[in-house]
């Protein structure tokens, strides 16, 4: 079979540019928040807006009571180490500020944090979809709570709008470079990330690590997903990446959106089409 890709990475519903989650380990927040702002470009006919990634990462643990069922945390800048399942779940129950409103620290703080915000828009969504392939490894599979769905129902929904995912961190990884693996002073040409490379370890540091998935392809008779990062525009290939598809785990998205405040916007008209010009089709079965 011929190689091909499709992809939302020139597409108008994701933010025009890569985001650094900078040493604060809140990847979590950085996929869930571009998650919901291009469901909201979808269904609102919008431009893609940024959201509070430092709302979820001060507000969401607390809600979800981290400290009382002995979370790990980083202590040197007091965040949690999340989920972006449970940033999903925090903005279907109480939704996300945009990042104007509660922008980004460096830190987490349990006090000091904004006063409420009520004429500032919220953006709740309805519900949280999580699937699984069976090609997952069984230890990331969370058979009581993902739906099992094929490939190509994962990629009908992708023609419509990105997910999240998880990746098992190592070094071949952090140093990816879209074309490279370096891997000591050996480097291997391998465009699509294909994981763990000999005996190496995995970066303890990152606890799993959320990315967003845009797209789906194949090279070299590999299938990969094809990911956006949030560690800076030298990372992969300029902050994205193909990544062999079966090493992408958690896979969950967002499903219905509106917003709440005084300034909420209506949607424009129904049945808002995709950016592939086709309407939205659910993985879950």
């Amino acid at each position: 079979m011929e190689d091909f890709e499709f992809s939302l990475k020139d597409s108008p519903i994701l933010l025009p540019y890569i985001r650094n989650q900078s040493p604060m380990h809140g990847c979590y927040a950085y996929s869930t928040t571009e998650a919901v702002s291009a469901l909201f470009a979808v269904e609102y006919n919008e431009a893609p807006v940024e959201l509070s990634v430092q709302q979820i990462i001060d507000q969401m643990p607390r809600n979800f009571h981290y400290e009382q069922k002995g979370k790990k945390r980083n202590k040197k800048h007091e965040c949690y180490y999340g989920s972006h399942v449970d940033a999903l779940h925090y903005a279907k129950s109480i939704g996300l500020f945009e990042d104007t409103a509660y922008p980004k620290r460096e830190s987490s703080w349990d006090i000091d944090f904004p006063e409420p915000l009520p004429n500032e828009v919220k953006y709740k969504i309805g519900c949280v979809t999580r699937v699984r392939t069976a090609d997952i490894d069984e230890k990331w599979q969370r058979e009581r709570f993902e739906n099992l769905v094929t490939a190509e129902d994962i990629n009908r929904v992708l023609e419509h709008q990105p997910m999240a995912g998880a990746i098992r961190v190592y070094k071949s990884f952090v140093d990816f470079k879209g074309e490279f693996v370096f891997v000591g002073n050996a480097v291997t040409i391998a465009e699509v990330y294909m994981g763990r490379v000999g005996n190496e370890d995995a970066d303890d540091k990152h606890h799993g690590h959320s990315i967003l998935i845009i797209g789906w392809g194949r090279k070299n008779e590999v299938d990969y997903f094809h990911i956006k990062n949030q560690w800076g525009d030298e990372w992969g290939d300029k902050g994205y990446a193909k990544v062999r598809r079966d090493l992408i785990y958690r896979l969950a998205y967002p499903e219905g959106i509106f917003q709440v405040g005084d300034a909420a916007k209506k949607k424009k008209g129904k049945d808002v089409p995709s950016s592939s010009g086709t309407r939205k089709q659910k993985a879950h079965r």
